[in-house]
């Protein structure tokens, strides 16, 4: 009974490690081509992120998406607001 509560309790913990690892978002996509949407059509971006643009603070919208090509579709970044940095 004990190995069986042993067993139930590594699967647990290998599940809920997992699951975490699953729901962080892809940080290699911050090195891809950036775009935004505009009018429905993927612009996209010349500029540094930090330097000509940045992305405000909104959970609801997302603020650059990245080609993939292997689903051959625009998926989201960075969350947020597009914003532009004013030139100095």
């Amino acid at each position: 009974m004990k190995k069986l509560r042993l067993v139930f309790i590594a699967l647990a913990l290998i599940a809920g490690v997992g699951g975490a690892f699953a729901t962080i978002p892809d940080p290699n996509c911050i090195w891809e081509i950036q775009f935004r949407k505009v009018n429905g059509a993927y612009v996209e971006i010349f500029g540094d992120f930090g330097v000509d643009f940045y992305c405000e603070q909104n959970e609801a919208k997302t603020c650059t998406y990245y080609w993939d090509a292997f689903s051959y579709s625009y998926l989201p970044c960075r969350i947020g607001q597009f914003a532009w940095i004013p030139p100095r």
